[in-house]
């Protein structure tokens, strides 16, 4: 997917054809859509979804995500995991320390 300030381009692929078409920011996605423009598994939109991070609108009995919430939710950086940001923190700092000492033993 290619994002625009104006407009996405979604590229599907339906019955062996890939099919692609511009969507306004204005617009909203399905669930499968959403996870590949937020690169996170369908599972991790259907938890955002309960947990009320991302907002739902019902779209002829289906349920859609708006675009221009997944590009916020983008833009902040969530897609990071709290206890994947804990465990790059704790890996600097023990990899400054081994570095430190590494310095000292010279």
């Amino acid at each position: 997917m290619t994002v625009n300030t104006n407009t996405i381009a979604i590229t599907r692929h339906v019955y062996g054809k890939t099919v692609t078409y511009r969507v306004g920011v204005d617009g909203a996605l399905s669930r499968p859509e959403a996870a590949a423009l937020l690169r996170v598994s369908l599972r991790q939109i259907y938890r955002l979804v309960k947990t009320a991070r991302l907002p739902i609108v019902h779209e002829r009995g289906d349920v859609h995500i708006p675009i221009s919430a997944l590009l916020e939710y983008q833009a902040r950086g969530s897609g990071t995991s709290r206890r994947t940001r804990e465990h790059r923190s704790t890996m600097r700092a023990h990899g400054e320390a081994t570095s430190r000492m590494s310095d000292d033993e010279d």
